[in-house]
């Protein structure tokens, strides 16, 4: 159903030449892509840089990726803006007919399928092709490769809050084998510090900085993963951030847990 639903909605969109890509994971797709000539204008991030920057950083702005300037996209009227959850008031393009799609990722399959659907878009189908099979190669290099490793992805110290299920960074893992301890249904729950130690991980990967993170946590030294020197961190634009890019992402954090 997925598939059809995909196929309908791009003979919809083929003639979508102009763009507004207020999602970064979507921009740094139709670049690998060699689609920037499609691109008007982009939501400009403003703790991470969208990749290569160096063919990101001239695109025009229309502000950021939470907060957008709804009266500059209705100006420059493109065929399509594409969004994701992130982006708040894009329901009121529906206002003055301008088209929009919502692009979302929880897995690496979802990449895959958001990389199909902005090459059929942007008339970019060979490219995409030759980019699926690189990324199908990579991923079948990379799976399951680290064995007998379990790991907690914290997101937030203060709360402290997990990364559990339905979402890239615990399909990013799972993917390489190592084990999310935390499985619960809840994607981001908040836990005690004593969750943390009576799973005793042998990795912890924080979104943030890991010295603050034990400043805050002192009892993470006892933890298998401080004992081991495993405590890693990262950030979101990284470890959530949807595009082909995660490959990167993937090769890092094989060298760290390794």
């Amino acid at each position: 159903m997925k598939k059809i639903i995909l196929l309908f909605l791009s003979a919809i969109l083929l003639n979508a030449k102009s763009l507004v890509v207020l999602e970064p994971s979507a921009v740094e797709i139709l670049l690998k892509l060699g689609a920037k000539d499609n691109i008007l204008a982009i939501a400009k991030t403003q703790s991470s840089k969208i990749e290569p920057e160096y063919l990101s950083k001239d695109l025009d702005s229309v502000g950021t990726y939470i907060r957008v300037n709804m009266e500059k996209i209705i100006s420059l009227n493109p065929d399509l803006v594409l969004y994701s959850h992130h982006s708040l008031n894009v329901e009121q393009l529906d206002k003055f007919n301008i088209k929009r799609k919502s692009i979302e990722a929880n897995n690496l399959e979802d990449i895959k399928q958001n990389i199909k659907f902005l090459a059929q878009i942007s008339n970019k189908e060979s490219n995409g092709e030759k980019l699926l099979l690189e990324f199908n190669n990579y991923l079948s290099k990379t799976k399951n490769v680290i064995k007998n490793k379990s790991a907690i992805i914290v997101f937030s110290a203060n709360p402290l809050m997990l990364f559990c299920s339905n979402n890239l960074a615990n399909d990013v893992i799972n993917h390489i084998g190592v084990k999310n301890i935390c499985t619960q249904k809840e994607q981001s729950p908040i836990v005690n510090i004593e969750y943390i130690l009576s799973s005793n991980p042998d990795v912890i990967i924080y979104f943030g900085n890991k010295e603050e993170l034990i400043k805050q946590y002192p009892l993470l030294k006892l933890s298998k993963a401080y004992k081991d020197n495993k405590i890693l961190t990262s950030n979101s634009a990284s470890l959530l951030r949807a595009s082909y890019n995660i490959t990167k992402t993937i090769s890092t954090l094989i060298e760290q847990i390794q």
